[in-house]
This record gives structure tokens, sequence and C-alpha cells, in this order.
């Protein structure tokens, strides 16, 4: 995947809502295990911990504005 690919993809990450997200993790999910041999394995497993980072770290600046 080249650079252009990853600028889009984190600005989906910055804008998306978080069930965006979710949606997107799964789609990739689901290609991971439809093609377990796939030359994206490791983009794409990239790809879901960072969306799961940034889900996190939504998660986490809610708690702390309701405090």
């Amino acid at each position: 995947m080249n650079k252009q690919f990853w600028k889009e993809f984190f600005t989906r990450l910055d804008s998306f809502e978080t069930e965006k997200l979710i949606e997107e993790k799964r789609g990739y999910l689901r290609f991971l295990e439809e093609n377990p041999r796939s030359e994206l394995r490791g983009d794409l497993k990239r790809m879901v911990r960072l969306i799961d980072e940034e889900i996190i770290s939504r998660s986490e600046l809610r708690a702390r504005e309701q405090r």
C-alpha cells in the first residue's frame, strides 16, 4: 500500500464516526478471514490495530470529559 493510501486511511480514521470505523474494521477482518494468505495481511492487521487504538482513545476522551 502506497503513501497516498495511508494518507487517505489516516484521514478516514480521524473523520469517521466510531460506528463507521467499527464497520470498516469488520470488513478488514472479514477479508483476512476469507484470504488468509493475502499479501495485504500485514497492512490489514496494522489498520485493524490502528482502528482499535482510535476507538479506545475516543472512549477515554469521552470518559474524561464526563468527569
